[in-house]
């Protein structure tokens, strides 16, 4: 998706069933499921993406969302809170 900063998302023409299904789709599954587990990797929709965008997040705020809320640290870094 070239409208991402840093080009750091990608989507797939490709649905989850055919994925799950389509032998030739299986390396790719196991590695998305294993990142997907490990936090490396987040599937989601691109109408979910743009909002963060326009947010303008800083260290210091806190971010709800979905049941979670993040809240950032000054310096960087921050911690998730279920």
């Amino acid at each position: 998706m070239a409208w991402y900063p840093g080009k750091l998302a990608w989507q797939m023409s490709v649905s989850r069933a055919q994925l799950r299904k389509v032998p030739i789709f299986g390396r790719l599954h196991d590695f998305i499921k294993r990142e997907c587990d490990i936090g490396s990797l987040t599937r989601q929709e691109a109408v979910s993406m743009v909002p963060p965008l326009f947010l303008d997040v800083r260290p210091s705020h806190i971010v709800r969302g979905q049941g979670l809320k993040w809240r950032g640290r000054d310096g960087g870094g921050g911690a998730w809170n279920v």
